[in-house]
């Protein structure tokens, strides 16, 4: 699974928790911040697609994708919307401990999952990487790493 962002990556510990998570291989992949998030809609539009296209996400394939919280909403907003517009799902959004705390909720590392918020209670009782493959939800699977 790929991992977007654009501020400092996950720690080691982080992305061992994440991968266990998920259950597969986490790729990190860098978000270069070329143009400023004030920049015009369009531009940045494209130059989300063309990102997505050279990280190897195919298009319309309903494959998930996990995005590391940016701190400047214009561009979390950027590339949650390229990644739809692709993938036909929403990202899966990872918080960092460090993130949480600065937000005033603190915890562990979390995974959001904006599709579940979308499609009802019945999504929200599998995690996003079984919804989709049919396998079996296990609450193991929900938070590896316990509270």
């Amino acid at each position: 699974m790929i991992l977007l962002y654009t501020e400092p990556s996950l720690t080691p510990e982080e992305r061992t928790h994440l991968e266990a998570a998920v259950r597969e291989p986490v790729d990190c992949v860098r978000v270069p911040a070329l143009l400023p998030a004030s920049a015009r809609a369009d531009l940045l539009k494209r130059a989300f697609e063309l990102l997505l296209m050279r990280a190897g996400i195919a298009s319309g394939t309903d494959a998930r994708v996990l995005l590391l919280l940016p701190d400047d909403a214009r561009w979390y907003h950027g590339i949650t919307q390229a990644v739809h517009a692709r993938t036909g799902c929403w990202p899966l959004l990872v918080q960092t401990r460090d993130q949480r705390a600065r937000l005033g909720c603190p915890g562990p590392l979390r995974i959001i999952d904006m599709d579940a918020y979308l499609m009802g209670e019945d999504a929200r009782s599998t995690p996003p990487w079984q919804r989709r493959d049919g396998l079996p939800a296990d609450d193991d699977a929900r938070d590896p790493g316990g509270p």
